[in-house]
């Protein structure tokens, strides 16, 4: 199977929907079948030295083992080798365990979220430039992690973290918008985001703040009342005290905050 070049902006191993190694389109098959990928996904996730038998837990930890499942991971090893070499990765063997080496360009999954800690180091000397990197960063998401793998506990762990992550920096690279970017086009997008994530608390603060310095005070209040609805109704709690004071704000038609929002709590942290 041929690879393409190393480009960031093509990784050839693919955990970003579905599972692909080699020139990323359609046409290319995924390498085995669904617990041959997992293991790939395993060994990337784990970034160090897996033991087979942990290996062999993990990847039937939604069923159960069968006697074969050490053997099985060695067949699995194999066939993802053959597969790799030609993207420059490989898997090694250290001992009763395995280590994947693959360029982090090369992954679709680690790329994104080594370009997203790249936007982060500029947030407070350059926004500008944090506000490009994370909106190069946002093409590099293409699909939900490990979408067509088993739902093994360590993935499914992993991917929650990852879909966190995303959330996290898609709300900083909106608050960036609003503060150096196209502050209509960032409040635009802001609510949809809020729309989608209803419970981030830091989100709707910078949301309500930019509809009240938009002159859109009822629109603001209405978000503040959704919010309440939502926390009261998922969880019994009141909004944190930010958003308290912003409604506060409001009502009083006083000055408009001195900065932009910057709480990131929400309502599963109960923070």
């Amino acid at each position: 199977m041929s690879c393409l070049a190393s480009s960031p902006h093509s990784p050839t191993i693919r955990l970003l929907g579905a599972t692909r190694i080699g020139v990323p389109s359609p046409e290319v098959p995924r390498p085995g079948g669904p617990r041959q990928r997992a293991l790939l996904a395993l060994l990337l996730v784990h970034g160090g030295d897996c033991s087979v038998e942990w290996l062999a837990e993990a990847l039937w930890s939604d069923s159960r083992p069968p006697a074969t499942a050490r053997r099985t991971v060695h067949v699995y090893v194999c066939g993802l080798r053959k597969e790799l070499a030609a993207c420059g990765g490989r898997i090694e063997s250290r001992g009763p365990a395995y280590r994947l080496r693959v360029d982090r360009a090369e992954v679709d999954l680690l790329s994104y979220t080594d370009a997203v800690g790249r936007a982060a180091h500029l947030v407070s000397r350059h926004p500008a430039a944090a506000l490009a990197a994370y909106e190069r960063s946002s093409t590099l998401w293409r699909g939900r992690p490990f979408a067509d793998l088993p739902p093994l506990d360590e993935l499914v762990h992993a991917a929650a973290g990852y879909e966190e992550a995303r959330v996290g920096a898609e709300e900083r690279r909106l608050g960036l918008m609003l503060d150096v970017g196209d502050r209509d086009r960032a409040i635009a997008e802001l609510e949809h985001f809020v729309r989608r994530h209803p419970l981030r608390e830091g989100a709707v603060a910078r949301l309500m703040t930019a509809l009240y310095r938009q002159g859109r005070q009822v629109d603001a209040l209405l978000t503040y009342a959704r919010t309440c609805g939502l926390l009261r109704e998922e969880f019994g709690l009141m909004p944190g005290p930010e958003l308290r004071s912003i409604e506060q704000l409001i009502l009083a038609q006083g000055p408009e905050p001195a900065s932009s929002p910057r709480s990131h709590r929400t309502a599963c942290s109960g923070a």
